[in-house]
């Protein structure tokens, strides 16, 4: 198992002593309760978004764009061009999405789907980043359409091509290696690499159980890469600065 003295627990309120600065996070009146519903879009963009203010992308790359909330918060937050991956499934209907937002009905509207009937899923190009395409933000990002698997990112870019990386793509053991291992082949030194889905009060519990096995399976190269990881607590953010 991973030393627990390596993975450090640090409050929402005292990240400003691990980083070094005097930039204090205090957005708690965003938060809705934790841990009952708690979810990326109220709880754990804002640790995002405090990082990546900090460490000031110039390249950032996202492995799982879904709808695109976190690739939305990094262009409206940093000067960051984004590259981001998702891979397209035929998975069932998904009807979260449409419960989501008025925003997300008529983007939908657009294309002609007016009803839960006629849409496709929730991993279709329709839904892809649609909220920074919603946005107009769609010239700042590289949306690739790819089985993480199978890309090969050392053969189209330098070893510290990215400043910053945020993972959360497929949640398996297998997938959360892979995009660790190819994440850090392009990661620069001193760059922020970011996990979502992390909790230590979770282990047991799907999906966070597999984000914690992968990173245990491949500790040495972990150590190897990072002085220390730190999960941001009551949320489900892990970071780290490589070295």
């Amino acid at each position: 198992m991973i030393e627990s003295n390596f993975i450090k627990s640090i409050l929402y309120n005292e990240l400003h002593k691990v980083l070094g600065i005097n930039y204090i996070f205090n957005k708690t009146d965003h938060f809705v309760h934790y841990p009952n519903n708690w979810n990326l879009e109220q709880g754990d963009i804002y640790y995002l978004i405090y990082l990546l203010q900090i460490f000031k992308p110039k390249r950032h790359l996202e492995f799982g764009t879904s709808i695109g909330t976190s690739t939305l918060a990094t262009l409206q937050y940093t000067d960051a061009t984004v590259w981001t991956l998702n891979c397209i499934l035929e998975n069932d209907k998904n009807d979260y999405f449409f419960n989501l937002s008025i925003s997300l009905k008529k983007w939908l509207e657009k294309f002609g789907f007016e009803s839960k009937t006629d849409f496709v899923n929730g991993n279709s190009p329709l839904i892809i980043g649609y909220r920074y395409l919603n946005a107009d933000l769609g010239h700042r990002v590289n949306q690739i359409y790819c089985d993480s698997r199978k890309w090969d990112p050392q053969s189209v870019y330098p070893p510290d091509f990215f400043d910053t990386v945020f993972i959360d793509g497929g949640h398996i053991k297998e997938l959360v290696i892979n995009d660790t291992l190819k994440a850090l082949s392009v990661l620069k030194s001193g760059g922020l690499i970011i996990w979502h889905d992390f909790n230590l009060e979770f282990i047991e519990k799907s999906p966070f159980n597999d984000v914690y096995f992968a990173l245990d399976e491949i500790k040495d190269i972990i150590y190897n890469h990072f002085n220390n990881l730190y999960w941001i607590y009551p949320g489900f953010i892990l970071f780290g600065i490589k070295k």
